[in-house]
């Protein structure tokens, strides 16, 4: 008979509760985010489902996050910084992945980001906000991508 006990770094587990599922979700992220850019969402496939099929993925990934952060006395308040944080690089289109654009100095891209942005997460409790409010951005439709490469050819 099968144990009842969760196991290790599962959803239940006293060790770690829910890293398994956070790695799996996440890799599910990577793997929808690799196809979209693989083909350049330029397929037979709908892009409405790729939106989707991402869309899907990244709740299942929030999940998992707000799961593990919560079972295992994470700080909320240090992630949310952390996020909010990026959020504000990203908006400014700063990659620290990426080394800075010529005339950028090196500590606009570590930053400070400044005030948190309202409305992406976290309220001053620290626990995540219910939804997003933030309207997503249309990819570019396949005519305009083929005009594009038209012109730059």
């Amino acid at each position: 008979m099968a144990s009842d006990r969760p196991v290790p770094y599962g959803i239940g587990s006293d060790t770690w509760p829910g890293m398994s599922r956070l790695a799996a979700d996440a890799a599910q992220v990577a793997s929808v985010a690799r196809t979209i850019i693989s083909t350049g969402n330029d397929t037979d496939q709908d892009e409405t489902v790729q939106r989707e099929s991402l869309q899907e993925q990244l709740g299942d990934l929030r999940a998992a996050i707000d799961y593990v952060i919560g079972k295992n006395a994470l700080d909320w308040g240090a992630v949310n910084r952390r996020r909010d944080r990026k959020r504000s690089l990203y908006e400014r289109g700063i990659d620290e992945d990426q080394p800075p654009p010529p005339g950028q100095r090196d500590d606009d891209a570590a930053g400070s980001p400044g005030p948190p942005p309202h409305g992406h997460g976290a309220g001053d409790n620290g626990c995540p906000a219910p939804h997003q409010h933030a309207r997503p951005a249309r990819p570019a439709s396949r005519s305009a991508r083929r005009a594009r490469a038209r012109a730059a050819d």
